[in-house]
């Protein structure tokens, strides 16, 4: 992905993480398949995007990552992952 873009559009001078899921189910019925693909892709996906931009953006000395996040991972919902 990030090397389409590069290709199609130049260096990245901002990335974003904004993608995320959530788990709707009561945290004793989360499948280990379901956990995982959240983890995939709220932290694994960042982690990994951000890191590749990053490499670049430190070469070059510009550029800005921003990570957001939801309230959820600040204050939880009782019963819920």
């Amino acid at each position: 992905m990030i090397e389409q873009v590069r290709a199609a559009l130049g260096p990245i001078d901002i990335l974003v993480n904004n993608a995320a899921i959530v788990i709707l189910e009561p945290s004793q019925d989360v499948s280990e398949e379901h956990w995982d693909a959240v983890m995939d892709t709220n932290l694994k996906g960042m982690f990994f995007c951000a890191s590749r931009v990053g490499r670049d953006m430190i070469a070059r000395r510009r550029g800005n990552i921003i990570n957001i996040a939801s309230e959820e991972g600040l204050v939880g919902v009782p019963g819920f992952p």
